[in-house]
């Protein structure tokens, strides 16, 4: 028969069980944060980003209020969303990994993103953005200001 489990041994697995709880709960909020329940993408075309462009046929719309531009933040605002909104920004040929940006109340049944884009060491100017708006995704093809 063994002895009483030493205090150190106790001690580290307590420490690993406490690891192992704080990754599972950081990749749960993670597939929280980053999931998309959309059916398939709606693509848009809109020639002046600082007018209202319709979301398909939700009554939504959608405005840049600042122009976009590289490195510094610009407001995006989209109007007639029931839901909070979400946006996420790729380069056209490149993802820019998983950043999402939430929509803020902004009063009147409009919402509000600040949003700042990376400048791209290749030089380029053309984005994809991809709008989530009352489960629908959206997505926005622009070029970037120099």
């Amino acid at each position: 028969m063994s002895g009483p489990v030493p205090r150190r041994k106790l001690l580290l697995v307590a420490l690993a069980l406490i690891v192992l709880a704080l990754i599972k709960a950081g990749v749960a909020w993670y597939w929280w944060h980053n999931r998309t329940d959309t059916v398939a993408a709606v693509e848009l075309r809109c020639p002046d980003l600082a007018q209202a462009c319709a979301l398909g046929d939700s009554g939504a719309t959608l405005t840049f209020v600042s122009p976009p531009q590289h490195s510094a933040p610009f407001v995006v605002e989209i109007a007639g969303a029931d839901a909070t909104p979400t946006a996420g920004f790729d380069m056209v040929g490149m993802s820019m990994g998983v950043a999402r940006y939430r929509f803020v109340p902004a009063g009147d049944g409009r919402w509000r993103a600040r949003i700042t884009l990376p400048v791209c060491v290749t030089g380029s100017s053309d984005w994809i953005g991809s709008f989530v708006v009352d489960g629908h995704e959206y997505r926005l093809p622009f070029t970037v200001g120099q």
